[in-house]
Order: C-alpha cells, then structure tokens, then sequence
C-alpha cells in the first residue's frame, strides 16, 4: 500500500495531523500560543507603564537621567505588577478559550478527555501539596550544603513583588487564575499540538521549558517551574484531561497561602519536626504518584503516528 492510499484510510483529523507533521511551520504551529501569551503579558506590562505615566505615578522630567527613570520605571513596576498580571491573565484567558475551543478541543488527542472522580481531585491535591513541599525541602537541604544566599535573596525579592495586601485577590489571581490561564496555554494547546508531531516525551521537556521561561523572576523560580512543568506534563499524559494539572499546579500555589500557627514554629525547627515535615511531603507525593498509577489510562497510540508519509 502506497502513502496515497494510506491517507486515503485516515479520518480527516488524522490527515490534518500528518499534515501539520510534515509542514515546514509546525513546530511554529506548537509553539504560537506560547507566544502570543507571552505577547499579551508583555502589552500588559506597556500598558502599565502607560497608566503610571498618566496616572503621574511617573513623571520623567528634563532634568532627570535616563538610568533615574529607568530606576523609576522600575520601582513602580514592581510595586504595581500585580495590575498587570491581573490585566495580563485576564485577557490571555479570554483569548485562550477562544483559540483553545476553536483550534484544540476537538483535536484528536483532546476525544480521549474524560470526567475527573473525586479520587481525581484527591489525589491533585496530593500532588500539588507534596510538590510543594518536596521544592521546599529540596531547597532547605540545598542551601544547607551549599552557598545560595544570593539566589535565595534574590528568589525572595521576585516573591515580594506578589504581594498585593490582598490574600483573597492574591488566592484568585496566583491561585486560580494564572494555573488556569498556564495550563491551558502550555498544557492544553502548546504541548498537545506538539506531541502530534514528535515524542511526548520531548514534547513535555520542550513545553516545560518555556513554562520555565515564563517564571524567570529569580534563577531558582525558573529551575523549579521548568522541573514542575515536567511533572505536571507527565500528569497530563497519564490522566489525558487538562484539568488535573490545573488542579496540581493550582494546589501548588495555593501552598504559598498556608500558614502555621507561631506556636509550631519552634516544634518545625527541630530535628523531630524537620523529619514529619520531610515524612509528610514525600508520603504526599509518593501517595498522590501511587494513586495517579492507578488512575492513569492507556498510552496514546494515534493512528497515523510515526508512519512514513
């Protein structure tokens, strides 16, 4: 059988897919969300700009230099960049429906998409919580052997500028708001269009990598988002609805916003409390893995996939 009459067997999706496979602009085809994303949240950053210019918020003069208002400019972002993320994310989220219904939903990876149990939501909750707290840990025992006091500082100058004196708005726009919008972005249109054309496994690496790129705040941020964009890759893969990461990547941020009480402060700096801390971290994410392996569906085998056209 030739390839004609190969292509003539497949359903139009298939062909669709083989044809973007061979298509010279199919890796831009991959990535195109990725960037228009990255386009809007950068807008929104002008657009601040623009509204402290306005606003009088900044008032470049004749007489100022222009490293002062560079440094003015600065300030006021990192002041007021939650205004952006929250303008940025709403229209990313906007948009991305729209392209995301238009061009992805009914694409042929997406037909595998099914329901989330309440075991489901459970066992997201395990993940993003002992993600969580693995980072953490991992951090702690890192810093400990060896000397990142500069980037710990540096990781907690980009934390400060999340702070907007608001918990609940701070709970809606990092905790809802931006995983959804990232998911849907990096997950749900970036990553499914790429596996249509190489490995899922390369394409999980290369999608995380730009998951990376957008949480380039501070050097440890990027590391530990491109690691988490890995993990919450591989979760799509085994659960196949876009949903579960978002809950996972939800939950993760969520942990930010969990506080403990003083009095268990002292009992957490011990050697008793720093091995439950530890324990309780790694049997979270050991048990939410465990479950998610009971959950997980059959590998995705598309017709059409690795034949020669």
């Amino acid at each position: 059988m030739d390839n004609n009459e190969e292509n003539r067997n497949l359903t139009p999706e298939e062909k669709e897919r083989v044809r973007r496979r061979n298509s010279r602009r199919g890796f831009f085809y991959c990535v195109r969300p990725v960037l228009i994303m990255f386009a809007i949240m950068y807008l929104a950053v002008f657009a601040l700009i623009a509204y402290g210019y306005f606003s009088g918020a900044i008032s470049p003069s004749a007489g100022k230099t222009a490293e002062e208002i560079t440094a003015e400019v600065y300030t006021y972002l990192m002041a007021e960049s939650w205004k952006s993320d929250l303008l940025g994310y709403a229209a990313a989220l906007v948009l991305g429906l729209f392209l995301f219904f238009r061009n992805d939903w009914k694409n042929f990876d997406c037909t595998r998409e099914n329901r989330l149990r309440f075991s489901s939501v459970i066992c997201a909750i395990m993940l993003g919580a002992g993600m969580y707290l693995a980072v953490d840990i991992i951090l702690t025992i890192l810093s400990g052997l060896l000397d990142m006091s500069a980037l710990i500082d540096q990781h907690n100058q980009a934390m400060v500028t999340l702070d907007i004196g608001s918990l609940w708005l701070e709970m809606l726009l990092f905790g809802l708001m931006a995983p959804m919008v990232e998911e849907l972005y990096f997950r749900g249109m970036c990553f499914n269009r790429m596996r249509e054309m190489m490995p899922e496994a390369i394409s999980v690496v290369i999608s995380a990598s730009f998951f990376g790129s957008m949480h380039a705040g501070s050097v440890l941020q990027m590391i530990y988002a491109t690691v988490l964009g890995i993990f919450l890759g591989w979760i799509y893969c085994k659960t196949e609805n876009i949903l579960a990461p978002f809950m996972v990547h939800s939950t993760f941020n969520m942990m930010n916003y969990v506080t403990l009480p003083e009095s268990a402060e002292p009992f957490l700096k011990s050697t008793p409390g720093l091995l439950i801390y530890y324990f309780v971290g790694m049997g979270l994410l050991i048990g939410g893995v465990t479950l998610l392996r009971r959950m997980e569906k059959p590998p995705l085998k598309p017709s059409g996939y690795g034949k020669e056209q």
